[in-house]
């Protein structure tokens, strides 16, 4: 600076909109002394607790003044009512901006009335009526047009074709509270999965202007690999948290890159912060092209009993331009003596190509499948009856047949629904209360692929 000036001045916390950051603002007025011309100024900063020192690596360069303008001198005046609590709309700022005497009142041909916050750009307000050579404006301005912490409010008349541009600089500065928030970033954008196995993540959450208190967690991976990340994670007043990120590909997954969006949202749903990584798949005998299942349903509750049952679409997706057909089946878990429900798909062959998901419904009955297929031995000795009356039908004198006949086939009308190798009940048995899996499993030559939807069998 010309003659040695030297100027200084306190940084504000502030929060900046335009760059998601915090940051450190103030405002430099140079001399009105200094002789217009080009300069170039130099900033430094002695640095703090956290931040090191630093210098412009690049001096600024100061514009030339501007001439006065040619228009006649106008006066603005500001003044600024209301708050910025959580609570409030915002502030207003009402004001006049005077002409001169015998000449009409300042008109908003060029803007009229521009508000800024610390350089930048915060409302606009137009005339509101004109009276003599006065013309009056309002304005209200809410907490999100402003920086968090101090803002220094300029207040300025654009000028029109009679009089020249008009500035007041309102003091003291507003304050806009700092809202309590919270980061979400990670050191590992991007995750190396071998097919067949998992990788992980580490997502960091930071408390930003003392936030305190749980986090929602989620995270909905791409089609092709899953994912899980804790539900909640707390955070106290100043101090970071750290959560793992688990990224799984099955042995046939496509050796492609798959996005896998996070989603963290504190108590209040105020605050929603997302972060994406990229999970990498190698390793997969697949190569590039394979499908992946995926079910339009996580989990289905039914009443155990006789009825229709429950279903859910099943999507089956080719990834990396596969084509071909896939054929499908379900199958249930169970244990011991439980009676598991039954399972069905609608369509078990499907073809694929491009990148449209083809689908299959399936359906999960409440009664047992294994139900359908129950011996009947108490009635083999009614058969072996039958069949004993029968031959001493035939094995008697003639005179004694008549009465014996009508045993023998008495004997054949009771045991005829015994007959074969057993029986089939009419009325399937209910499912068994209990928690149960059905997996569904594709295959298309050697490529093999499963997804698996819950299904809990209530009373």
């Amino acid at each position: 600076m010309p003659g040695s000036v030297t100027l200084t001045c306190t940084l504000n916390p502030e929060f900046d909109p335009y760059a998601v950051g915090a940051e450190g603002t103030c405002n430099l007025t140079l001399p009105s002394t200094i002789t217009p011309g080009n300069y170039n100024l130099t900033l430094n900063y002695s640095g703090d607790a956290n931040y090191t020192a630093v210098t412009t690596p690049e001096p600024t360069t100061i514009l030339p003044a501007i001439a006065p303008p040619s228009g006649l001198p106008s006066t603005i005046n500001a003044s600024i009512t209301g708050s910025l609590s959580p609570l409030s709309d915002g502030i207003t700022i009402t004001g006049t901006v005077t002409g001169q005497n015998g000449n009409p009142a300042p008109t908003a041909v060029n803007g009229g009335v521009n508000i800024f916050a610390d350089g930048f750009f915060a409302g606009n307000a137009a005339f509101t009526s004109s009276t003599g050579d006065v013309s009056s404006f309002s304005v209200t301005i809410n907490r999100s047009q402003l920086n968090q912490g101090s803002n220094q409010i300029l207040v300025q008349f654009a000028g029109d074709a009679v009089y020249s541009a008009s500035t007041e600089l309102l003091a003291p500065p507003l304050t806009n509270p700092l809202n309590t928030d919270f980061s979400v970033q990670t050191a590992t954008p991007t995750v190396p999965v071998k097919a067949g196995s998992s990788g992980t993540a580490k997502i960091i959450l930071t408390s930003q202007w003392g936030f305190a208190g749980p986090v929602t967690l989620s995270c909905s991976a791409a089609v092709g690999v899953t994912c899980s990340i804790p539900a909640t994670a707390t955070l106290t007043s100043g101090a970071s948290t750290t959560v793992s990120l688990t990224v799984s590909a099955s042995a046939d997954t496509a050796n492609l890159s798959y996005s896998v969006p996070i989603i963290a949202t504190d108590s209040t749903g105020a605050f929603v912060h997302t972060l994406a990584v990229q999970a990498v798949v190698s390793g997969s005998p697949a190569g590039t092209k394979s499908f992946f299942i995926t079910p339009l349903q996580g989990s289905l509750s039914l009443t155990s009993g006789v009825g229709p049952g429950l279903g859910t679409t099943i999507n089956v997706w080719p990834l990396g331009g596969y084509t071909g057909t896939v054929n499908l089946k379900c199958s249930v878990s169970t244990t011991g003596s439980a009676i598991a429900p039954a399972c069905s798909l609608t369509n078990t062959s499907l073809s694929l190509s491009g990148t449209t998901p083809q689908t299959s419904l399936l359906t999960v009955t409440p009664d047992g499948a294994t139900a359908l297929n129950q011996s009947a031995p108490l009635r083999w000795p009614a058969a072996g009856g039958s069949a004993l009356a029968l031959i001493l039908c035939f094995a008697v004198p003639r005179r004694r047949r008549a009465w014996l006949t009508l045993v023998a086939l008495l004997a054949v009308v009771v045991a005829f629904p015994g007959l074969g190798c057993g029986g089939n009940s009419t009325s399937p048995l209910p499912a068994s209360p209990g928690t149960y899996t059905v997996t569904i499993t594709g295959t298309s030559g050697s490529l093999t692929q499963r997804a698996s939807v819950t299904v809990t069998v209530n009373n």
